[in-house]
């Protein structure tokens, strides 16, 4: 989200073919990445969608979504609110990526934000006890391996 994601004008400034102009297909403006997430009619439809939906009100601003620093008055609580903007800003832009890249399978952003919000609930269903210690299993698993590259490091590891 720092300016690495492959919007047109980024691929344009690395020396990239980008085929027809550094516009956005959707609305013909210049495609950055506050255009992509924020600026395109078609990203200000969904937040203000997503607004109504949830009964909160959150600014629709970039500088706000690049950081997560979402604050907002209504019915979704602080903890859930940055999840459903995280889970909005995938969802734009796999179904951006989708209809750019003419995919057969391209979906509405609707789609994707439902779909995704279906797999997280899937998860917290398990049981966050079951979750954390999934998580402590993933730490466990790294640490090791921070511990046998450490390891390595110092001449240990060597025949």
């Amino acid at each position: 989200h720092l300016g690495v994601l492959p919007v047109k004008v980024w691929l344009d400034d690395r020396g990239l073919f980008v085929p027809w102009s550094t516009n956005c297909d959707l609305c013909g403006a210049n495609e950055t990445l506050p255009h992509v997430f924020v600026e395109c009619s078609n990203a200000y439809l969904f937040w203000d969608e997503m607004r109504k939906d949830l009964g909160v009100d959150f600014p629709i601003d970039w500088h706000v979504f690049r950081y997560l620093n979402v604050e907002g008055t209504g019915t979704a609580s602080s903890m859930v609110l940055p999840s459903m903007v995280l889970l909005g800003l995938h969802a734009i832009w796999l179904a951006r990526s989708a209809m750019v890249e003419c995919h057969t399978d391209a979906r509405p952003t609707w789609d994707y934000i439902t779909s995704r919000l279906r797999w997280l609930l899937s998860i917290a269903a398990r049981g966050m006890d079951q979750v954390c210690q999934e998580w402590r299993a993933i730490e466990e698993r790294l640490e090791a391996r921070r511990l046998r590259h450490q390891r390595f490091r110092l001449g240990e590891g060597r025949s």
